[in-house]
C-alpha cells in the first residue's frame, strides 16, 4: 500500500474503507499488493480456497470484504506444506475496523 501511495498512521484502516467505497485509492492498494503477491486465490461462498503448488513456508493471506454492511479484513498468516494447500477465510480470523 505504501507503493501505492498511502500513508496514514492506521494504513489498514484508511485501505479498507477505501475499498468498501470502492475508491481510485482502493485500485492503486490492490495494484500494489497484486504486483507484490505470490499467489491469488479465490475463496467460494464459505471462504474455502486452494492454494497452488507454493514453496513450503510461512505466507501471509490478505483479503477484505462487506459483512452486514461492515468492512472487514484478513491478514492470515499460514504455515504451507509442498503443493496445494486449503485456506479458510471466516469470521474467526477476520477483523474489523474497530
Amino acid at each position: 500500500m505504501l507503493d501505492a501511495g498511502m500513508r496514514s498512521t492506521h494504513l489498514m484502516r484508511d485501505f479498507v474503507l477505501a475499498c468498501a467505497g470502492s475508491t481510485p485509492q482502493c485500485q492503486a492498494g490492490m495494484r500494489a499488493i497484486a504486483a507484490n503477491a505470490v499467489s491469488k486465490v479465490v475463496t467460494d461462498a464459505g471462504g474455502q480456497a486452494q492454494t497452488a503448488g507454493l514453496p513450503a513456508g510461512r505466507y501471509f493471506v490478505f483479503s477484505t470484504a462487506m459483512y452486514k454492511q461492515r468492512p472487514m479484513f484478513w491478514q492470515v498468516p499460514v504455515e504451507l506444506h509442498p503443493g496445494r494447500n486449503a485456506v479458510a477465510l471466516d469470521l474467526s480470523n477476520a477483523r474489523t475496523l474497530e
